[in-house]
């Protein structure tokens, strides 16, 4: 960790949590100055500029494409020099989904934290939220989207994270879990 500062990188399946939970961690320690930093915010900023809506094959696409010229470690590495330069007590990355993202975070000491939901969870989320462009698909569809490229390690780095949230229940369940995880990581957090 960057001068024993916690860094959680966040990681699930798309619609699992992983946004929530960010924000929830971040509440919880309001007392300390928290950084969310979404692996998907550059990916996001370039798309704007090209695209009116954007969707998760825009992302998938991009992302792919830029793995592709400059390795599958290129967002993390990315997101580390940010790490690097920014001012924070606590640093929440959301999205970590490819084992490029796990060395950078192993070799950093940055704890992984996995968030599960089942797929049905996930689809009724995405398509209350409509978040992206094609948020609003059917099961059959989204079910075919989390087969792309970048979603396919998710489960497998998951099985080996740090820590792992299950969040198929009530929010107040997914608090109860967060109580428990800031605990375990000797974070103090204030009720």
């Amino acid at each position: 960790m960057l001068e024993n500062k916690p860094v959680l990188a966040i990681l699930g399946m798309p619609a699992a949590g992983k946004g929530t939970t960010a924000s929830l961690i971040k509440e919880k320690l309001k007392d300390k100055e928290v950084k969310i930093i979404r692996f998907s915010d550059s990916l996001a900023e370039a798309l704007k500029v090209f695209l009116p809506e954007i969707g998760r094959k825009d992302f998938q696409w991009l992302a792919s494409a830029i793995r592709d010229r400059f390795g599958e470690d290129i967002l993390a590495r990315a997101i580390e020099r940010r790490v690097r330069r920014d001012d924070f007590e606590v640093a929440i990355l959301d999205g970590a989904r490819v084992r490029g993202d796990e060395e950078i975070a192993r070799k950093n000491g940055w704890k992984l934290i996995y968030i599960d939901a089942p797929v049905e969870i996930r689809w009724e989320r995405a398509n209350k939220r409509l978040e992206k462009s094609d948020d609003g698909v059917t099961l059959e569809e989204f079910k075919e989207l989390d087969k792309g490229r970048t979603e396919i390690e998710i489960q497998e780095i998951g099985s080996r994270s740090d820590f792992k949230l299950d969040n198929n229940g009530t929010l107040e369940r997914l608090e109860d879990q967060i109580d428990s995880l800031l605990g375990q990581l000797g974070l103090a957090w204030t009720l």
